[in-house]
């Protein structure tokens, strides 16, 4: 779960009530009709706290004293639920008449339906304001009750429902509505008759999106299938006893083995090397992917330095198409004691496709460099491209060289193995 950034949204309430007013003398009783709907309007500030290109909420709430709502932005992710609750202020102050020549105790009841929501969505919400209270009406007299107040009523409803998730989705605001209903009073005895004196009341809105959210690009990471041929030297005898030179290569599937700890006849057709980066080309690490879990299972190298540069290729474009970069990698320990990796070194130089919509690294049908010869970014056949039977990778990601050193045990027998020219070659991507 990504941290929590609260987006909120600071608004001025300026609540202008409805008021009916009926001067306070002794009349038959009249109809109370609000029926009038309550317009929400309010001026909108988002408060971004810093930092937000690299850390996505799972949650944005606002809080409106008007009814405009800004829709989610899907920049952020991919909206799963809206929730609103309105809650408001209300005052009203009643009396009763009372025609008879006895002072007369009195029950008084009042009641009136609120409702908000969004029209053309299932996001609604209804409830009623109520209260009671006790009285003696005096003999032929209008006799008033107390003011009665409440600003704690809170209506609350939420929608998952794909059709109102892409109405809340966009650019343009939400029109957020609210409005009361006539409302119901009595007095008992029915003899006497309610008088209504004043009525006012205003509301807010609140809520919150809840959203699956999108990782920054700067966190996240592209694992490419990758080839590898690596000429390696190490220290061996001749017929006398004498130090000479043992020449080998090493490829992508012995590297699999010795971080997995077989044997390196160990034939591997669902475990690949594979090179991981991520967008914002800060790590990089040559891994072991498993394509039955399709995650890594082991990391072979690590870098301590990553330097980049870039080429722009469209100007009208968002991100740069391509980067070469340098890399100061060191091996980590893996395998056990009688396969394994032990420790080493390397520099990995090279150059990758960029997808010009986001900066990411990406695979592309065709792949070429002019000046691929020149740095020695050279495609090489090797026997991991016959490991995958039936599969042809036909995508590119780009091409790599290194020059470095390992130890490793083979066997038993730990050996330091100089690696004056290794080749790369970055596939398809293979975290889909």
């Amino acid at each position: 779960m990504n941290n929590i950034l609260l987006i909120k949204r600071a608004l001025v309430v300026n609540p202008v009530p409805e008021v009916a007013t009926i001067p306070k003398r002794p009349y038959p009783v009249r109809p109370f009709v609000l029926g009038r709907k309550l317009s929400l309007c309010a001026t909108l500030a988002i408060v971004l706290t810093s930092g937000l290109a690299d850390v996505r909420a799972d949650t944005i709430y606002w809080n409106e004293s008007g009814g405009l709502v800004p829709r989610f932005d899907p920049a952020y992710g991919r909206l799963t639920s809206v929730a609103l609750a309105f809650a408001g202020n209300w005052q009203t102050k009643n009396g009763v008449y009372n025609p008879t020549q006895f002072d007369t105790s009195y029950s008084f009841s009042f009641s009136m339906p609120i409702n908000a929501g969004v029209a053309g969505t299932g996001l609604w919400a209804s409830g009623s304001l109520t209260y009671n209270w006790d009285g003696i009406a005096l003999a032929m007299s209008y006799s008033e009750g107390p003011w009665k107040m409440d600003g704690t009523f809170v209506i609350f409803d939420d929608t998952s429902l794909a059709a109102d998730l892409d109405f809340f989705t966009g650019t343009d605001p939400v029109q957020i509505s609210a409005w009361y209903g006539e409302p119901s009073l009595s007095v008992s005895p029915s003899y006497l008759q309610v008088v209504p004196v004043t009525f006012g009341w205003a509301g807010s809105a609140s809520g919150s999106y809840t959203y699956e959210p999108v990782p920054a690009s700067s966190t996240l990471t592209q694992t490419f299938r990758t080839t590898a041929a690596l000429k390696s030297v190490f220290q061996g005898t001749d017929l006398a006893g004498k130090p000479a030179f043992e020449y080998d290569t090493l490829e992508g599937h012995d590297l699999v083995n010795l971080a997995l700890g077989t044997s390196l006849t160990t034939l591997r057709t669902n475990e690949l090397l594979a090179l991981d980066i991520d967008c914002g080309s800060t790590v990089v690490s040559l891994v072991v992917f498993s394509k039955t879990l399709g995650t890594n299972i082991a990391t072979i190298a690590t870098n301590t330095t990553l330097d980049v540069v870039t080429d722009q290729g469209n100007a009208a474009a968002a991100f740069p198409n391509k980067e070469r970069f340098v890399a100061q990698m060191v091996i980590q320990a893996g395998g056990n004691t009688t396969n394994g990796l032990v420790s080493g070194q390397f520099t990995l130089a090279g150059r990758l496709q960029l997808n010009p919509t986001n900066g990411c690294p990406q695979a592309v049908l065709k792949d070429h460099d002019k000046f691929d010869r020149i740095f020695r970014d050279i495609k090489f056949k090797t026997g991991d491209d016959k490991l995958e039977v039936g599969l042809r990778d036909v995508h590119q990601a780009g091409e790599a060289h290194l020059i470095g050193v390992v130890t490793v045990v083979v066997e038993g027998t730990t050996t330091k193995v100089l690696i004056p020219f290794g080749a790369l070659s970055l596939k398809r991507q293979l975290n889909l």
